[in-house]
């Protein structure tokens, strides 16, 4: 079995196509995809003890203001302050991040967003 792994990386995106050349098994491309979006907490409102932050206070890699986020990924990282957060600290919808327990973070740190895409190719 041979494996072939393309990788580039932009502003934006990463791409990774990975080609599998197996006699038994249809030829399959993997395309890798990430979307950065970056806020403040200032932005956000709190909702007892939980901290809400709308989509159009995010803006993109360019700078650019978003009205919302990827309705389509396969999983999303979210960075409190530069660190990674665990799995269900935050909630996302199209229009808003929700972080559990954020009344508490100061209002100058940052947040930001990765979402992740998995595209499959034959």
């Amino acid at each position: 079995m041979n494996n072939h792994i393309n990788m580039s990386n932009s502003v934006n995106n990463i791409h990774i196509r990975i080609k599998n050349d197996c006699c038994c098994k249809q030829k399959q491309s993997v395309s890798l995809t990430s979307k950065k979006y970056f806020s403040k907490v200032s932005e956000g409102i709190t909702n007892g003890s939980d901290l809400q932050i709308s989509a159009i206070s995010f803006v993109d890699d360019n700078g650019l203001p978003i009205k919302t986020f990827p309705t389509i990924f396969q999983y999303f990282n979210l960075f409190i302050n530069g660190m990674l957060q665990e799995n269900g600290v935050g909630l996302v919808t199209p229009y808003e991040l929700t972080i559990k327990g954020g009344f508490i973070l100061d209002k100058d740190d940052p947040i930001s967003l990765e979402f992740i895409s998995l595209i499959f190719e034959e």
